[in-house]
């Protein structure tokens, strides 16, 4: 939820991997996009993560975002893939 604290330039879809000892990032990856109105004079609201299932076996995370946009996260390759619901590319 603080992605512009760690470097992003939008308001959520990110997942960053953190230090837990020193609050250091460690990587960061964007899941998807958030079209941000800011310069039309809009504000934006961020669009966040409502939950996270770690598969094990695949080395993954599927995340859900709050409107329903599911995604995989490959932790080896840090890569995300859209797989199924509302996304912002895939409509």
């Amino acid at each position: 939820m603080e992605s512009y604290r760690y470097g992003g330039t939008q308001p959520g879809g990110y997942l960053v991997a953190v230090n837990p000892a020193t609050g250091e990032r460690l990587w960061m990856l964007k899941v998807y996009e958030v079209t941000v109105h800011d310069a039309a004079g809009v504000s934006t609201p961020g669009r966040y993560f409502r939950s996270m299932h770690l598969i094990p076996e695949r080395n993954e995370i599927e995340i859900e975002n709050e409107v329903g946009g599911k995604y995989l996260v490959d932790l080896l390759k840090q890569s995300a893939t859209w797989v199924s619901g509302p996304d912002s590319i895939h409509k």
